[in-house]
């Protein structure tokens, strides 16, 4: 559980965050019980296809054989924020990400998951080599970013939605910026040799959508990633 706002343990040793509640309320829908594990991500892969758990939650379908999951409809979206100083938002005005970098701006990444379709494209561009940064973290990210180091980051909002909760220096400056933001989908995975049995995946994916129709989902973006709807 390491994704502020989607999953973390809280200070009373309890896991918290959107996903948490999702399971909670889909539980609930599905008249089960769930228990939570903390482990880390590559030991995940293998509980699960081992059968030991029995979904993985926000997930993508990949790092495992497809023959050995089945995949849920999307139950959210991973949002990805790009993120300026306020002195910089009107430099962003109907502008993409190329024109940007074209005016000097330089940006900072984290992983895969921080870039869209458009900036892995540019990062194999020669032109633009010495303004995309990879940075180790969340925080040095925004540490670089407040230091005007850099001009522009890509980062969860999740991230930035839990230090705003937490009344964070590193992000009292800082602005969403929607246009230049993008999603991906979300997914819950359920290992082939679950317990559950291999079509229980249908039931989960009535549950996720009598959700949605119950405006559960919505309230539950709201309540713990005010962000996400921004960037939708």
């Amino acid at each position: 559980m390491e994704r502020p706002s989607y999953q973390y343990v809280a200070k009373n040793g309890e896991p918290e965050g959107f996903d948490i509640a999702y399971i909670h309320a889909l539980s609930k829908e599905l008249n089960c019980s769930a228990t939570f594990k903390k482990m880390p991500w590559f030991r995940q892969d293998k509980e699960m296809v081992a059968g030991r758990i029995d979904l993985l939650l926000g997930a993508l379908p990949s790092g495992v054989t497809p023959d050995l999951i089945r995949v849920s409809v999307s139950y959210r979206q991973d949002p990805i924020g790009f993120y300026v100083h306020k002195k910089d938002v009107s430099k962003t005005l109907n502008k993409r990400v190329i024109d940007l970098l074209n005016d000097g701006f330089l940006l900072g990444t984290i992983s895969h998951d921080t870039h869209s379709p458009e900036v892995l494209k540019l990062k194999t561009n020669e032109r633009f080599k010495g303004r995309i940064f990879p940075i180790h973290s969340a925080k040095a990210l925004l540490r670089n970013l407040k230091r005007k180091m850099i001009n522009a980051i890509m980062l969860h909002s999740a991230e930035v939605d839990y230090l705003k909760q937490k009344n964070s220096p590193l992000v009292k400056d800082i602005v969403l910026i929607p246009s230049l933001s993008f999603t991906t989908p979300a997914h819950l995975i359920m290992g082939k040799n679950s317990p559950l049995g291999a079509d229980y995946i249908k039931v989960i994916n009535e549950g996720i959508k009598a959700l949605e129709d119950k405006g559960i989902t919505k309230a539950l973006v709201e309540k713990h990633a005010p962000s996400h709807l921004l960037i939708e």
